[in-house]
């Protein structure tokens, strides 16, 4: 599991990445958009997003930065942790 503290200083409102973990957003500040070829996700302070693994775009919504906090992880690090606390 990796945690990153992201500040989006983009002149460009418009950003492609890619991810190969799927990964929690938290908007600390600002306001953001992801878009997959099927949505598009918008969050404001204080929201929390899952994003899958693979290409998004995001969005910025002003010329303020964007703080994200974002925790990036594997599905097969959480199986034991799911297999210790499920409920029966």
């Amino acid at each position: 599991m990796l945690f990153v503290e992201y500040t989006c200083m983009q002149e460009e409102t418009k950003f492609g990445i890619w991810s190969d973990s799927n990964y929690l957003a938290f908007v600390i500040s600002g306001k953001k958009m992801w878009r997959s070829i099927y949505h598009d996700y918008v969050a404001d302070q204080g929201d929390i997003l899952f994003i899958k693994k693979g290409a998004n775009l995001t969005h910025q919504f002003s010329r303020m930065n964007s703080v994200l906090f974002s925790f990036l992880f594997r599905i097969t690090s959480l199986e034991p942790f799911f297999r210790k606390t499920s409920i029966s």
